[in-house]
Formats: C-alpha cells, structure tokens, sequence
C-alpha cells in the first residue's frame, strides 16, 4: 500500500501508526519481525524527509535486526539497513557507530543470500574507504566482534572469527595493536566452542592472529598446542585441515623454535594408525510401538558413521541454530546400540533410552568418537602445510617412509581417506625435496597411488588421477610413464588420461 501510494500515505503517517511499527521490530514472532523492517524500507522510499526524524531510534532497530537469529529477519534489515545509508547519504556516518559493525559482521555470514547482500552493501556504502572508516570506528566493531563470539547463534560466532582474522591482517596495525589480546583471548575460547565449524574458524583465525602479531601470541602458544593437536586428530575431517593449517602458520612464525615441538607430533601421528577399537555400524532403526523390534546393517567401505534412525520427535537439535542437526535421526557407536538392546525396552522407556545413547548434532564434538586414523590423516595434511617451511625442509624427506607405512594399514573402513589425504600432499612432497631426491623414493609411492585411482568411489579416484597428473608435470609425462612401466605396466594407461586441473 505504501509503495503504490507513495506521497499519498503521508496523511496517515501519525505518531500512533509509527509506534506500532517500532513495536512489531521488536515482535516476538519473527514474521511478524520481518515485514516491520519492510514497511520501513517502503516508507523511507515513499517519504524520506519524514522518517528522517525517527531515523536514530530505526538505526538502534537495526542493528538488533542485523544479529537476528532468523534469516529472513536479518536479511529484511539489511535490506532496511542499505536504503537508510543511501537514502541519507550526507549523514550516514551518524549511524556508523551502530550500523557499520553489524554491516562488517554479515559479510562473513554463514548464509549466503546474507552474505552476498552485505558485501555488496558494503561496497556501495563506503566504496574504497573500508579500511579507514573500519579504522576509524575500531572501538565499535571490536565490541561487537567481542560480544558475537559468545552469541547464542554459532553462524554469527563463526562469523566473528573471521572477522577478527581480517583485523588482523588487512587493517592499520596502529588503530589494531590495543585491541589485540582481548581478541585473541576470545578466539583461543572459540576454539573450545560445542559447534565444531567455530571451532574450526577459530583455530584457522588464531593462526593469521599468530603470523600477523608473533611476539604477543607467544604467551599463549602453550594453551593453544594443546588445542591443536587434539583438533589433529578430531574426527571432523575439516578440522584436522584447519588444526595442520594453523600449525604451519606457527611453524612459520617461530621457525625453528618449533621444530622440537612439532616434529615429534607429527611422527607420533603419522605411527598411531591401525586397527581401530570404536567401528561405527549403520543402523537403520524403526521402532514398532507394539514390538520396539530393531534391525540394523553393517557399513560398507564408502561410509565412515552410522546412523540411527528413529521415530521423529526422538532426539532434538543439539543446537537451534545447526544446520547438521536433523531431527529424528542419532549417532550411536555399536557399542552403545548393544546397551540399549540389553535395557528395558518397554514403552515408557524406549525413545528416552534411545535419546540418551548418543544424542549429538553433527557438529558436536562427541557424535563420533575419535580413531586412530584420524590422528594420522591429520597428521599427513600437518606434512603438506609444513613444506613451505623452510626449517622443515630437510625432515620432508625423512618423513616419506612413515606415510607410506600409515597407507599400507587397510583393516578399517575409512582408510581410503587416508589414501586421498596422501595424494593430495604428495606433490607438495615432491616440490619441497626437489625432483632428484623425490625420484628416489617414487616407485614405492606407486603402490597408493593406483590404489586410490582404482578406488570405485569416483572422488576418490578423482584424488588420485590428480596427483598422478601434477607428478607428470612436476617430472615431466615421459619420466613418470618410464617409471610407471618399470613399476607396472598394468597401470601405464593411466598417465596419458590424466588431466591437470
């Protein structure tokens, strides 16, 4: 209504009319929410010299609506948010100070209708002057990068991380340096966060913190080795990524003053793989309410969890705002299954029993118990960070044997993982000890290799074609179609399909 009668609506515009949509920002329903944030976006189209007047108390409106939980909500605000900016150009940066933090903070936002619309956003707002106005209201946006890493939503936790990485590394050191250890302190608390993408965040921020600032992250290396060796071997693949990148951003840091830290680890890890104790099983439950009868089947090679499926409404969302968490569904070790077979399964007790097997979301760190070869596969990508190393260089080499022997270990269900993860560094490998050194050792890295190309699953045999292909460009294809026919000649067909990506 307002839009078609733009001007004409005025008349109507009473001080009664504007309290109530004041009230409906601040509405419990989130609907309800939304469509209050769109009347003002109509409204300051329609009759901007009148909203002007009320404009401050809208931008305290806005910046709550920009750290809604809900995304049509959040995105209603910043819709809201970028026609005040515009609209009241000559004086936007009176709303800085509230807006531009929370604008900053949604750039980095999980969701990507939200993300892309605040980016772009931004760059019509302030243009090239990013940096400087981020420096300007330095004050402001730490507060609120502060506040968001203990909120209740872990996509704006998760955000927040990221955000402070980009403090660290892309704005003026000057107007950064006094805000340096609070943020760094409430990133070192992240990486302890139940969800493990904020943890994950976390981690990788806090190695940017450490490249960026050395000398005032060294207090607070011990805490955090501690974290990352166990994010090592988590059984999040994700995290073991971001734990091997973050150390290299250590090891890069400090040099050699963690080589006697690191490198003992790292051939700890790389020798833990084998058997392991905890296999998962995939369990597909139905429970009948007259006989609560269960069946279940075993894993086959391609999946590393199991489910189990129960009736819906049996186990909630770990966390409200976890996209992983599905409802209905748990993760139980067979083990735990075995308890459950052996209780009461009368009716009043059942979908209790089963709720209190394992009821995590995916992205708690209890959903799956760790195994040995995940301490391994993050072992061997810590490897690939660690040849840009200089101070590390000359241990490569000497650590090519123990990642072989960690591949020649098949007697659990995931150890294809291990296999692709070791594809994936081994060019690295090869471009850090140099093409001389690395011949050497390259018929017996043949063996994993065509395994993981002959794999039935078409990524993993992706992996594999890949290495195979940048080991052809790194050799050269004549070299390595020699080697691989002295190797096997089974395999020579390999080489010319191989494309470089």
């Amino acid at each position: 209504m307002i839009e078609n009668l733009e001007c004409e609506f005025l008349p109507f515009m009473e001080p009664r009319l504007s309290k109530l949509i004041f009230q409906c920002l601040s509405h419990p329903v989130r609907y309800v929410r939304e469509v209050g944030f769109q009347i003002f976006t109509a409204l300051i189209v329609a009759a901007p010299e009148d909203v002007k007047e009320f404009a401050h108390q809208l931008s305290q409106c806005l910046a709550i609506g920009l750290s809604d939980n809900w995304n049509q909500v959040r995105i209603a605000a910043a819709i809201t948010t970028r026609r005040l900016l515009l609209t009241y150009s000559e004086s936007k940066e009176e709303f800085y100070p509230v807006l531009l933090p929370k604008l900053c903070l949604n750039r980095y936002y999980k969701s990507e209708g939200i993300r892309t619309y605040s980016q772009d956003s931004w760059r019509l707002i302030v243009g090239t002057e990013g940096r400087n106005l981020v420096a300007k209201y330095m004050d402001d946006i730490v507060k609120c990068y502060l506040s968001s890493t203990t909120s209740t939503n872990l996509a704006e936790r998760e955000a927040a991380c990221a955000c402070i990485s980009e403090l660290a590394t892309k704005i003026d050191q000057t107007a950064f340096l006094p805000h340096v250890i609070p943020l760094l302190e409430a990133l070192i608390s992240c990486t302890e966060n139940e969800s493990w993408s904020v943890r994950d965040a976390a981690c990788l921020a806090c190695g940017s913190f450490i490249m960026e600032h050395p000398t005032i992250s060294k207090p607070y290396l011990e805490g955090l080795y501690k974290i990352l060796f166990r994010n090592l071997g988590d059984p999040i693949q994700l995290l073991r990524q971001g734990a091997a990148t973050t150390l290299g951003n250590i090891a890069t840091a400090y040099g050699i003053e963690t080589l006697g830290i690191i490198l003992p680890k790292l051939i700890e890890g790389l020798t833990t793989v084998g058997s392991t104790k905890h296999q998962f099983t995939s369990i597909s439950t139905h429970i009948n309410p007259s006989s609560h009868a269960v069946t279940s089947t075993t894993l086959d090679g391609n999946h590393g969890h199991g489910h189990l499926v129960a009736d819906e409404g049996a186990c909630v969302q770990h966390d409200p705002q976890c996209e992983f968490a599905v409802p209905g569904k748990i993760l139980v070790t067979s083990e735990s299954l075995m308890r459950f077979l052996e209780g009461s399964t009368s009716s009043s007790t059942t979908t209790s029993n089963l709720h209190h097997i394992q009821s995590h979301c995916l992205c708690c760190r209890k959903s799956k118990l760790p195994q040995t070869w995940h301490l391994t596969d993050g072992s061997i990508y810590l490897v690939g960070t660690l040849t840009s190393v200089s101070e590390y260089k000359k241990d490569i080499e000497n650590l090519i044997p123990l990642m072989l022997q960690a591949t020649q270990e098949k007697s659990y269900l995931d150890h294809y993982i291990i296999h692709e993860t070791f594809c994936k560094i081994l060019p690295l490998v090869a471009k850090a000890i140099g093409k001389r050194t690395f011949k050497e050792s390259l018929q017996d890295l043949f063996e994993p290799i065509f395994y993981t190309i002959e794999s039935v699953n078409p990524m993993t045999s992706g992996i594999g074609k890949n290495c195979l292909g940048e080991l052809a460009e790194f050799l050269g294809p004549n070299i390595l179609r020699s080697r691989v026919e002295l190797y096997n000649p089974r395999f020579i067909h390999y080489v010319p399909e191989v494309r470089i990506q």
